[in-house]
């Protein structure tokens, strides 16, 4: 029996968020990379995540960032949209 292992991949289309990372079966790797969705993940790809929040985020991400780092940014957590936070951030000069 052949071994399942799971293989990660990046996703370079337009549909889903650019970067992306998913994790597939070995069999199905082939079929992802043909038509041109994906590509292999390597380990130089995990360098280029942000440090810092940007428009790529989520606002839930976003959300997070400011709690773990103590950033005394007020924001309306129904209205604002996460460009919003966003101009808040660099305004305050955190970005």
């Amino acid at each position: 029996m052949m071994d399942m292992g799971k293989v990660k991949l990046k996703y370079i289309g337009s549909y889903q968020p650019y970067g992306m990372v998913i994790e597939v079966d070995k069999e199905k790797v082939d079929d992802l990379i043909e038509r041109g969705e994906y590509r292999l993940f390597n380990k130089n790809d995990e360098k280029i995540i942000p440090k810092k929040p940007s428009l790529s985020w989520k606002e839930k991400e976003i959300k997070k960032w400011i709690k773990d780092n103590n950033i005394p940014v007020k924001y309306d957590i129904r209205n604002d949209t996460k460009k919003d936070i966003l101009l808040r951030l660099k305004d305050a000069g955190y970005l």
